[in-house]
């Protein structure tokens, strides 16, 4: 087997063709692995950071990508840290392995990482599904690895079974509505209605009332919306624009007489609508406007064939409400160099008890804030 790296931009396009040829043929395949999602990323955010994607051939036939890149991270001493391309956008991580190759393709990358170990001192691997295979193997290889950590993800799984789609909404309505009062009465009136975008024209609109509403959402807190960066929505908007023309991407709207105030956007691989964003009308929201278009967007899931309603990472309570089946992500840090281990692990303790304590992280954030303002300023 031949372990090949890529290192730049125009090389990781050439493969898109064969690069959905195996995604049709692994296990690990999502939207968060397609070529879509990867390569727009990369455009927009590797910067400086330098492409460390390996591919793995057999007898010439593409068995296996790892969308990885090398960053530098300043913790103590300074990081040479291997992440995968997409963190932290990224709701799915993982190697892209021919189900037929898993153990070849798995030895052939961890043996590059080896013989090449003098260039980087960290591994650091996000948001990998419990089922992953590169998961359980790196775990096993590396047993001098920091605590996995464990974050839940949320899925509506549909089956022929379930009966038919109207059977399927009534007790999914039932659910969500016995504890909302407001919105049964909404939804059922004639001042509700929900739709998909028609066209682009209309999904850019749509687009930006989402963009209003997030924005507005996380104004007051210490994360706040992507949609402030210019970075960001440069990213979003040449990813939406390439989903639409392939018909991967779905945003769909709730109106309160004829105006919109609540939106939801998802995105469409395979047989599975992937949950990205929602946002709504901070006016609107003692009648739970999400949930009337959750119901709206499951609808069109079930009626379009599509077999899972994925919700994503977050442990926000409407997922518990809705999922019918929970996972786990994991992610992993791998550490080259033993000095740095009691480093990284008293980081992780500092981070840990602050967060336990939302005023005193908010505090620390402003101060690294500042003190990256003062940096700025001095070397201007």
């Amino acid at each position: 087997m031949e372990i090949t790296e890529i290192n730049d931009l125009k090389g990781l396009q050439a493969l898109e063709p064969e690069w959905k040829a195996l995604l049709d043929n692994s296990y690990s395949a999502t939207f968060f692995q397609s070529p879509e999602w990867i390569i727009t990323w990369t455009k927009h955010f590797l910067d400086d950071r330098k492409l460390r994607v390996l591919v793995a051939r057999e007898q010439g036939e593409l068995v296996g990508i790892a969308p990885l890149f090398m960053t530098l991270q300043r913790e103590g001493v300074t990081n040479r840290t291997i992440k995968f391309l997409g963190d932290p956008l990224t709701d799915y991580n993982d190697y892209i392995i021919h189900n037929d190759y898993v153990d070849k393709v798995l030895e052939g990358f961890c043996g590059h990482l080896h013989a090449h170990a003098d260039e980087w001192n960290r591994l650091q691997l996000r948001e990998m599904p419990g089922e992953s295979k590169t998961l359980a193997y790196i775990k096993k290889k590396h047993r001098a690895s920091l605590p996995v950590k464990q974050e839940e993800t949320f899925r509506f799984r549909i089956s022929e079974e379930d009966g038919s789609v109207g059977e399927i909404m009534e007790r999914v309505e039932k659910k969500i509505t016995e504890r909302r009062g407001r919105l049964k009465k909404f939804i059922h009136s004639q001042a509700y209605s929900a739709g998909l975008a028609k066209d682009y024209a209309e999904f850019l609109s749509f687009m930006e009332r989402l963009k209003a509403f997030h924005i507005r959402r996380w104004a007051d807190t210490s994360t706040p919306s992507y949609f402030t960066d210019p970075k960001h929505v440069h990213f979003f908007e040449e990813l939406h624009r390439l989903l639409w023309d392939r018909g991967m991407i779905n945003l769909s709207v709730v109106r309160r007489q004829g105006e919109v105030i609540a939106t939801i956007l998802c995105y469409l691989y395979q047989d599975q609508c992937y949950y990205y964003t929602s946002s709504y009308s901070w006016e609107a929201k003692n009648i739970s406007p999400s949930h009337a278009n959750f119901l709206s967007t499951i609808g069109f899931c079930i009626e379009r064939g599509f077999h899972t309603f994925d919700f994503g990472r977050g442990d926000e309570s409407f997922k518990r409400e809705y999922a019918n089946h929970i996972c786990r992500n994991y992610s992993i840090d791998v550490v080259n160099k033993p000095v740095l281990m009691p480093l990284l692990k008293a980081k992780q303790l500092f981070l840990g008890s602050l967060r336990e304590n939302p005023r005193l992280y908010r505090k620390a954030k402003q101060v690294k804030e500042f003190l990256g303002i003062m940096h700025k300023s001095t070397v201007g």
